[in-house]
């Protein structure tokens, strides 16, 4: 039988990844599971249209909208009563989300990634191909996507 252990939750700080943490907390209540908690924060671009930024400039903005990032990440932790009875890791990384999350599992040896359909991005994600469907085709764990609706 299955028994995850130690479970992912990637968010973006949607009301989507909510019902995903939501979702992994009934599970890991169920089997006694640990919860990382993923918040990826895609680097900036070097260049906007014409306009180039110096390595100084790009890594001061990164660094303070990880700072963001990990203060949101505690709130959006927070704000759900049924957390402070699970053990639960909070982190925040920099880089491609999917590249990520999968990078993310492997390290920590998740067993499983449970994670929304869909965030916060718009038409161009879902055009190409979002980070749940990426999630699934390069995790090596089991992956639960929580779709959107009820």
């Amino acid at each position: 039988m299955f028994q995850p252990k130690a479970i992912l939750v990637p968010t973006d700080f949607s009301a989507f990844s909510e019902r995903a943490f939501r979702k992994a907390l009934d599970i890991a209540k169920y089997f006694t599971a640990r919860i990382l908690v993923l918040h990826v924060v895609r680097v900036l671009p070097v260049a906007v249209g014409d306009y180039w930024f110096d390595a100084p400039t790009i890594n001061r903005i990164q660094a303070d909208i990880e700072k963001a990032s990990r203060d949101e990440i505690g709130s959006f932790v927070g704000k759900i009563p049924d957390a402070k009875d699970i053990s639960i890791e909070l982190d925040v990384q920099s880089g491609v989300p999917y590249e990520q999350i999968v990078k993310d599992a492997a390290e920590k040896r998740v067993d499983l990634i449970v994670m929304a359909a869909r965030g916060k991005t718009g038409i161009k994600e879902h055009l190409l191909g979002g980070t749940a469907d990426r999630v699934i085709r390069h995790a090596t764990c089991d992956v639960l996507i929580v779709r959107d609706r009820e």
